[in-house]
């Protein structure tokens, strides 16, 4: 395996065909992936495919999340799946709530006895995005939801969460205009202080997964005009050495591609790949890559393994 220091470009291995989730007629975008129980437990952005993809570009054809979005479970037997759909876990409430529109952008996270899943969201129709989390002592729900939003600047997204042994709480997320910020508290419960609001200035960034498994902090994002790992949307692989100042990771910027192999020795090149995550082994160490796949015309979730 990996140490906690390779790149994940140079481990990446073929993905078998039936691995992540693939449920019919809808968009699953955004997976996130926890061990609990006895099982893996998926939790996904889905919503309805579009009627008429071919008027839609590549970048505009996932859009329609904005006023459909929902998050769902799904469980497997292994990382790699393949993951059965079990349950919607988070519809917007609707007015008088701080989750009126849309439920996108899970991200699961185990604080102590707590499971914690923050998510984006919108406050009404056309108002800036936010970032919420609910929470529950089983993994399978029920779910509770924080009193308000997190206090962060208006149209934050895209939240990566790591949680530290002793609770303490790392967040990076995605504000505007495509940059990544980096805000830490306590608990998860807060208070939450922006500690860098720009990692890497005058480069368009998004889809941040953070972790950290040993004197370093790593990031994964997508890389969005190629100004780090040098291709558009492709993956890019950031460290650093206090978790607030980044710098791209010297021994292979890139963390991966649009084209993923397959274990029956063909390969595809996605038109979307995004939304890294990581899934680690028992010692720490990087095992899987999820991440959200788009094809013609479909959104899917591939668990690619690492060597």
């Amino acid at each position: 395996m990996p140490s906690p220091d390779t790149s994940i470009l140079s481990t990446l291995q073929p993905a078998r065909r039936d691995s992540g989730l693939r449920v019919p007629g809808k968009y699953v975008w955004c997976s996130s992936v926890i061990a609990a129980v006895g099982k893996w437990h998926m939790f996904s952005a889905a919503w309805d495919e579009r009627a008429d993809p071919s008027q839609y570009t590549h970048n505009e054809l996932l859009q329609n999340y904005l006023q459909q979005s929902e998050i769902v479970r799904s469980e497997a037997d292994s990382p790699e799946g393949p993951y059965e759909l079990k349950e919607t876990v988070l519809r917007p409430r609707g007015p008088g709530h701080w989750d009126v529109v849309c439920c996108h952008n899970p991200c699961i996270v185990q604080a102590g006895e707590t499971f914690v899943l923050y998510f984006q969201t919108c406050g009404e129709p056309g108002e800036p995005r936010r970032i919420g989390y609910v929470t529950a002592a089983d993994v399978r729900g029920p779910w509770t939801h924080a009193d308000a939003p997190l206090p962060f600047p208006l149209d934050s997204v895209n939240p990566a969460v790591w949680i530290e042994p002793d609770g303490r709480v790392r967040v990076a997320f995605r504000q505007k205009p495509m940059r990544i910020a980096i805000a830490e508290a306590p608990s998860f419960r807060g208070p939450y202080r922006i500690i860098n609001d720009d990692i890497c200035p005058g480069v368009r960034l998004e889809d941040p997964f953070l972790w950290r498994p040993g004197d370093r902090w790593h990031m994964l994002v997508e890389d969005n005009e190629g100004g780090l790992a040098g291709d558009v949307r492709h993956g890019a692989h950031l460290v650093s050495d206090d978790g607030v100042a980044w710098d791209v990771f010297a021994d292979e910027p890139k963390a991966y591609t649009h084209a993923i192999e397959w274990t029956d020795g063909t390969s595809t090149t996605m038109d979307r790949r995004e939304r890294p995550w990581l899934l680690f082994d028992d010692d720490g160490r990087p095992a899987c890559l999820v991440t959200g796949c788009l094809k013609d015309g479909h959104a899917f979730s591939v668990v690619q393994p690492l060597s």
